[in-house]
């Protein structure tokens, strides 16, 4: 209840929620008969809808304590370069996993923040429940914190919210797991007992490219592939099922985190990328250190071999200005599907300051486009002149405003 009117909450609202909590009763099912009630001690009772979103208040609260300790230099999170963020902790759902430097010391204090946070909220972390990793540290040193911790030991490559952290996936038997998935799910009398278009809805919906499901084989029997899959994921009005090819789902999930980047400024993940590849400018380039090898170096590889209609993915993403201080007025397109050096060569071989912001060419008062003083020397041939007519004509409409460009 701290937290929520600390958050913002209403005060009706938490008066709502008091009394969900406050009202809350059980009662215990014997063959199916259930029993007198009784108050639960603990406010909610098991497997109540608002459960996991109180959860989540609960667990903001963690997160503002843990930190306002690293912030304070009690606890030694991970200090990204260039500037980066310092990363002490992730939180998904109930889990928390936390990261920083390795001392038994900095541990201890993990230790002690999880005791406070228990008697402040009443909720006790299962350290038996809990594994402990040592990245770049010997295994003997893990396994004696470990001990001291009573906690497991843990070891790479692990599983983490069903993916694989610390295993190399360019190799395929990394993927077994996700395959084994699949295959203790689909059992084979499910197959069987589906039609082809029941076939069809399970593969759409999560399995996107499997032939073996849809013609019903198995490791044991073989069925034969009655037409060939690339009439099977062609369009329906084509004659197909219209089923996405594996390879074309990846492609474009990958480039998904391309337009992602481009659009959340203020996510942790995007922090990262910058701290760790860099900063890019303008919207027609994306960060890359080809140094490290790393899953964002592999998604911008594919991202940079995708090609629409002839021209490169990145290069259709297309600024909206607003104030115009980030996007560039020569290199990024904005007012047209092209970008203005392209547009007006001439014109923009004499500009002074090429990566120029948008805002740097517009007058701050009046947020029209101003004209004067952007060249070394005045234009002079024909040439340049019908470029600048088109030029004037093409900004004299346009306006910046107080919003973010996007």
């Amino acid at each position: 209840m701290a937290i929520m009117h600390q958050m913002g909450f209403p005060p009706k609202w938490c008066t709502w929620i008091y009394g969900l909590l406050s009202s809350a009763r059980a009662a215990v099912l014997v063959n199916g008969t259930p029993t007198f009630e009784f108050q639960c001690g603990k406010g909610m009772r098991q497997g109540d809808p608002i459960s996991p979103f109180l959860f989540l208040i609960v667990m903001e609260g963690f997160s503002c304590m843990i930190n306002k300790a690293t912030a304070s230099g009690f606890l030694a999170g991970l200090k990204l370069p260039k500037g980066g963020p310092v990363i002490s902790h992730l939180l998904y759902a109930d889990d928390c996993t936390f990261i920083g430097d390795w001392s038994m010391c900095n541990l201890y204090k993990v230790a002690r923040a999880l005791r406070v946070f228990y008697l402040c909220s009443g909720l006790r972390i299962n350290l038996g429940k809990s594994n402990l990793f040592g990245v770049g540290v010997d295994n003997t040193e893990v396994k004696r914190a470990a001990e001291v911790f009573k906690c497991k030991e843990g070891s790479l490559p692990f599983k983490y919210l069903g993916l694989r952290i610390g295993g190399n996936m360019n190799r395929i038997s990394s993927w077994d797991f996700l395959f084994d998935i699949f295959e203790s799910r689909l059992a084979n009398w499910k197959a069987k007992s589906l039609s082809i278009g029941g076939r069809v809805t399970p593969i759409k919906a999560v399995l996107e490219s499997l032939p073996s499901f849809l013609w019903g084989g198995s490791h044991d029997e073989k069925k034969i592939h009655w037409v060939a899959w690339d009439r099977v994921a062609s369009p329906i009005k084509h004659g197909g099922l219209g089923l996405c090819r594996l390879a074309d789902s990846n492609i474009a999930l990958l480039s998904k985190w391309i337009w992602r980047y481009r659009n959340e400024d203020n996510a942790l993940w995007k922090k990262v990328i910058d701290s760790l590849h860099g900063n890019c400018e303008g919207w027609r380039s994306v960060p890359v250190n080809k140094s490290l090898a790393s899953g964002w170096k592999n998604i911008v590889q594919k991202a940079e071999k995708v090609k629409v209609a002839g021209k490169d993915l990145i290069g259709l993403f297309k600024g909206i200005c607003g104030k115009g201080d980030r996007i560039r007025f020569w290199i990024d397109p904005w007012v047209d599907n092209t970008c203005l050096k392209e547009l007006f060569p001439l014109l923009f071989g004499l500009e002074n300051d090429k990566k120029c912001l948008v805002a740097d060419r517009f007058c701050t008062e009046t947020k029209r486009f101003v004209g004067n003083s952007i060249w070394y020397s005045m234009p002079i041939s024909q040439e340049v002149l019908e470029e600048w007519l088109k030029f004037t004509t093409l900004l004299e409409g346009i306006r910046l405003t107080d919003v973010r460009d996007k």
